[in-house]
């Protein structure tokens, strides 16, 4: 059926003698609704591209944009699968006019708003490329550690796209649920060493490392007890956020605590905090915000959970640790932590995770589980969680799995000059 579509497309778009003006027209955004949504079969396939190919190459041809499009939109369908969702009325018009592209935001984290112009098959992918490349991230492994979220019902609910996912077939689904969705653009894997040359990058990481921070998430601390030196880097660090702000006067008792973790913030007078950030603030007031926001990334990157993603468990059938927790997900596995001292009680080393899916809420419940098959080919046992964000959970896992395999296999294969050495 798809074939015999094709084909009378083609059949009214060569050697059109129709008595209505726009008939050749309307026949070419048909084939262009239908190539970003269908594949045809391999057989048609090389006739088919070679048909578009002609007529997008064709010297004077009225038709060669249009054409163009038509086999890029074809060969992202091979690529990618095509569209899933049918287009709203307000795409299915907009296509009939001839306009094929909308401007979508992105935010990312600390508000920072990015426009990218979507066109009718654009993946996830294309717009982490893009986003990636203003930050001056040009590496595939760079890349490979980006991630774009949908996130509906006022931030409730958080969906990770997988980057083969069209993005106007995820707009059109999230505008019939909730008209007031965002997509967020954030970084889930931190192997990648860290860049300080882009600003927008730099902001970017900062903004987003920042609230795990101020929440005493990346620092464990050892029987709750904090040493001279732990003092002095915690007061730096709050000299940094000041200094981040674009402001140089000395920060307030107010300010301090909002730039110190709580738990630590306790552990010492007011007073006291006050007189050491007085002290860095003289040392880090030559900086500007970007130098600022730089050092403390580079400082914080040295904390035991930093680049981790965070979840609050909720209840859990485990009884290594206790729940409620945090759960800390980051290349080196799956971390446990208390959740008012934020000290490790378990972890799961990475390679140890075989699987992981999420299971509708039983009755009674309000939040999904997560089911985790985690230990060796020998020796494996299921932990189920309960917490909110499960799909979330169950994507950083994924990206988190991949990063690893991809690490390997870059181990065991040697670099083209030792292979023309050999």
């Amino acid at each position: 059926m798809r074939d015999e579509s094709y084909c009378q497309l083609l059949k009214q778009l060569t050697a059109n003698t129709s008595s209505k003006p726009d008939s050749c027209q309307r026949g070419w955004r048909l084939l262009y609704i239908l190539t970003a949504y269908h594949r045809c079969s391999e057989v048609l396939k090389p006739f088919l591209l070679k048909y578009l190919q002609q007529a997008s190459r064709s010297a004077g041809a009225q038709y060669q944009g249009i054409a163009k499009a038509c086999e890029q939109n074809l060969k992202k369908t091979f690529l990618y699968g095509g569209r899933i969702v049918p287009p709203n009325s307000m795409e299915l018009k907009a296509m009939m006019a001839g306009r094929s592209s909308k401007r979508q935001l992105f935010l990312f984290p600390g508000g920072i708003e990015r426009h990218v112009k979507i066109k009718t098959c654009t993946v996830a992918l294309e717009v982490i490329e893009e986003l990636c490349y203003e930050m001056g991230l040009h590496t595939l492994e760079a890349m490979e550690e980006y991630a774009i979220f949908l996130v509906t019902n006022k931030g409730q609910n958080v969906r990770p796209l997988n980057k083969n996912e069209y993005i106007l077939d995820v707009a059109t689904e999230a505008e019939s649920v909730d008209s007031g969705y965002s997509v967020w653009f954030r970084r889930v894997v931190w192997t990648q060493p860290l860049r300080f040359e882009n600003e927008l990058c730099i902001a970017m990481q900062y903004n987003q490392i920042l609230p795990d921070y101020r929440k005493g998430l990346l620092n464990v601390l050892s029987h709750g007890k904090v040493s001279n030196q732990q003092f002095h880097q915690i007061s730096k660090l709050a000299a940094l956020q000041h200094r981040a702000k674009d402001i140089i006067y000395t920060p307030s008792i107010h300010e301090l605590s909002e730039y110190i973790p709580a738990p630590l913030f306790k552990k010492q007078p007011p007073q006291q905090w006050v007189t050491m950030a007085t002290q860095h603030m003289q040392q880090v007031q030559p900086l500007s915000p970007h130098q600022a926001r730089a050092q403390f990334l580079g400082l914080v990157s040295a904390f035991p959970m930093f680049g981790s993603s965070f979840f609050y468990i909720h209840s859990s059938s485990s009884t290594t640790f206790y729940a409620p927790c945090i759960l800390a997900v980051n290349p080196r596995g799956l971390h446990f932590l208390h959740k008012n001292t934020h000290e490790l009680m378990a972890a799961v080393p990475i390679v140890e995770v075989q699987s992981s899916r999420t299971q509708r809420p039983s009755a009674g419940t309000s939040y999904p589980y997560v089911d985790l098959t985690v230990g060796d080919m020998n020796t494996q046992r299921v932990i189920q969680l309960q917490l909110e964000q499960g799909l979330e959970l169950c994507r950083v896992i994924a990206m988190q799995v991949e990063n690893m395999m991809s690490v390997r296999e870059k181990r065991h294969t040697m670099p083209p000059s030792e292979i023309t050495m050999l």
